[in-house]
């Protein structure tokens, strides 16, 4: 049995992850009655979000955008789950409205609605461009009310099962002696995507596929895991602002992607700009700088001297950002090139954000299904509120009444599995930060945007020689943390290159550089993973909606 101390936190329901989605979860668990105990390993992204999707313009209807989700999914969205988004967002507005966020409207008290890529009408509510920023604290400011306790800067390193059913987690707070021990009737998983494990990225790099690596150990499946968005327009100078996005909705404003030869790549692959999903104007992108028309950085050019000072401040948060570092949108032509962004794929989950294993929710980008092989520009921000607000209603619902057995015996088993894990391994001398860098760089290099069967293989044999790399002088709180976050990283990779090779064409936001074309025998068939016999089983499978 492992020496290592714990300390134990109790509580009804756990929340993992204090983004918008964890906050949306932990106000529903709350308000119900619940104790809730919040952790976050940090950094946020929700503050990045600067607008969501919600039917509220003349013209508009939950129906016409439950039309626009279905049809830039590529036949891959789960139904019921686009259906819950298009009808519940507008009461999600309603509710951050009651909690004193002041969405932008025009002089006859009616939204100022923006045009994201994807939809046909504009939909995208805002307060300025700090919408995500604002409503955080909107949802602080109610959550005050509440006796919940907050932890962070805590790392969650695996859940806790008994019998099948999840029951809490085990973790570690940064440069703490001891592991953490969170007790739960019911945990919501609000921990992100996994973006941060690429080298050009438009996440932080400690947001590297937690929630689903962690779900996955606990047994949960996982849906189309392969399906990563990207954001096309991300800067690549300079290196302080490498992978920072450019909102590609100035497109519809004036601006201009150009190739080196000065060629507008919109007029050349696109008949009308309401064919401009993300997707293709990345994969539009991509043909332009593999076939030798890009810019001097492997980019190409976005030309957005002609847009309106107005109109910038509306579309881009981050002109003070830019200006700091030298670029004024008005006066600089940039260089931009597709970024990993969005996880698409994620725990599989309900309408009511249940996942696979009893006890185990999630909201926001940790779940998958939703957005299908391509994302609505606006929807990511529109799903942590409808997602996070329905896993803490449902987790609130299944903590009601529920009893949780000896914690100490699972905490130790588990600790006791960590560690074994740990020192089963050929250990060297590399330090555990350069074993990271090393693993990050074999991902990037067997997962590119476009990848192929024989990287992915190439990776998935690397990946599991790399953990072997780090060497510990004992097994602490620290150095157990150290490996276990190496460890997950890997295990979200190999999925991802599991389910890749499994979908044997290019569809959505998803490109085979062996399997170019899109295949109809794909067609509303999902990739679901799971943990099996100790290792990873993925298929294609018809779900019945």
């Amino acid at each position: 049995m492992s020496d290592i101390k714990y300390t134990v936190t109790e509580s009804d329901v756990l929340v993992i992850g204090a983004g918008l989605a964890g906050l949306r979860a932990a106000y529903e668990a709350a308000r119900r009655g619940c104790s809730v105990t919040v952790v976050s390993k940090g950094p946020r992204c929700s503050a990045e979000i600067s607008g969501f999707n919600a039917p509220l313009g003349s013209g508009d209807s939950a129906t016409l955008f439950y039309e626009d989700i279905q049809r830039s999914g590529c036949s891959l969205n789960d139904p019921q789950l686009g259906k819950k988004l298009a009808l519940d967002i507008s009461e999600e507005v309603c509710l951050l409205e009651s909690l004193g966020l002041e969405f932008q409207k025009d002089a006859e008290g009616r939204y100022d609605l923006l045009q994201p890529l994807g939809c046909r009408v504009p939909r995208l509510v805002h307060a300025g461009t700090d919408t995500g920023l604002l409503a955080e604290r909107c949802l602080l400011r109610a959550l005050a009310d509440y006796p919940i306790v907050w932890q962070e800067p805590v790392t969650i390193l695996a859940l806790m099962t008994d019998g099948g059913t999840v029951c809490g987690a085990i973790g570690h707070k940064a440069k703490s002696k001891d592991l953490a021990v969170y007790s739960a009737k019911a945990v919501v998983m609000a921990a992100g995507g996994c973006s941060g494990m690429f080298s050009l990225s438009t996440y932080p790099a400690k947001i590297c596929g937690d929630s689903s690596a962690l779900a996955f150990g606990a047994g949960a499946k996982l849906i189309d895991m392969e399906l990563i968005d990207v954001e096309p327009c991300c800067l690549l100078e300079p290196t302080a602002l490498r992978g920072h996005g450019i909102s590609s909705t100035m497109l519809f404003a004036g601006g201009v992607l150009r190739n080196a030869r000065g060629e507008n790549i919109v007029e050349k692959y696109f008949s009308g700009k309401e064919e401009i999903y993300k997707s293709r104007l990345a994969r539009a992108m991509y043909q332009e700088i593999y076939a030798g028309n890009g810019s001097p950085h492997h980019g190409v050019f976005y030309d957005l001297t002609q847009v309106p000072e107005k109109t910038l401040q509306q579309h881009e948060s981050s002109l003070p950002l830019l200006k700091k570092n030298g670029i004024e949108l008005t006066r600089t032509v940039i260089e931009v090139a597709p970024a990993h962004h969005t996880a698409l794929g994620g725990i599989m989950v309900n309408k009511y954000g249940a996942s696979s294993v009893p006890g185990l929710f999630a909201g926001g980008e940790a779940m998958g299904g939703l957005h299908g092989a391509n994302r609505i520009g606006g929807n990511a921000g529109a799903a942590v509120f409808v997602f996070g607000a329905a896993a803490g209603r449902s987790a609130a619902a299944y903590a009601s009444g529920r009893q949780t057995g000896d914690i100490r015996v699972l905490a130790d088993s588990t600790i006791q599995r960590l560690t074994e894990n740990m020192t089963r391994c050929h250990l060297s001398d590399e330090p555990t930060d350069s074993c990271m860098k090393t693993v990050k760089k074999i991902i990037s290099e067997g997962l590119p945007l476009i990848c192929g069967g024989d990287e992915m293989q190439r990776m998935t044999a690397e990946l599991a020689r790399s953990c072997a790399l780090a060497r510990y002088a004992e097994v602490t709180a620290e150095t157990v943390s150290a490996f276990v976050q190496m460890e997950n990283v890997c295990q979200t990779a190999s999925v991802i290159a599991a389910a890749a090779q499994t979908r044997k064409e290019s569809r959505g936001v998803f490109n085979r550089s062996d399997f170019p074309q899109t295949n109809s025998c794909y067609d509303n068939k999902n990739t679901i993973t799971e943990a099996k016999n100790d290792g990873i089983a993925c298929a294609l499978i018809r779900r019945n909606y």
